[in-house]
């Protein structure tokens, strides 16, 4: 089982506390068979990935959750799509040396996060913010806070 895929989900009552805990391992291993990212792309796309994960498995339809971060940096597109198959898929763009142990700012440049949940046939809905935080928890976070103000902790 040291290879699957897994998701907890947790309720602290009387806190008002409710979250899910995932370890991607075969899907992440899978996303890196497709392409040998350096250290510094994989960081971002790992963790895009698990947030995806994470988001997809709290809505109740049929359909995916995608996440996209785009920038004029170094790492220029980057996209992380989870069904409700529970299946997940990435792949990142890049352009030269990307920094390690670095920011958003660092490995982005100026950009922007896309949310975008598919529901089979009906219109698709999107949240764009801009790229900011130390990481794409952060930014997904501020998503959260300021277009459905919903506090998160990611």
């Amino acid at each position: 089982m040291a290879d699957a895929d897994r998701l907890h989900r947790f309720v602290f009552e009387n806190a008002g506390i409710r979250g899910n805990l995932v370890h991607l391992d075969a899907s992440w291993r899978a996303v890196l068979d497709t392409h040998p990212y350096p250290q510094s792309v994989r960081e971002p796309l790992g963790e895009a990935l698990a947030l995806v994960s994470l988001l997809a498995s709290t809505v109740k339809f049929t359909g995916s959750l995608i996440l996209q971060a785009q920038g004029s940096g170094p790492i220029r597109t980057l996209v992380a799509q989870a069904t409700s198959a529970r299946t997940v898929r990435g792949v990142a763009r890049w352009e030269g040396e990307v920094p390690v142990d670095s920011g958003l700012k660092a490995r982005f440049g100026q950009g922007r996060l896309v949310l975008t949940i598919e529901r089979g046939t009906r219109e698709p809905y999107q949240g764009i913010v801009p790229l900011a935080g130390a990481n794409l928890a952060e930014a997904l976070e501020r998503y959260f806070n300021d277009s459905e103000q919903l506090p998160t902790r990611l």
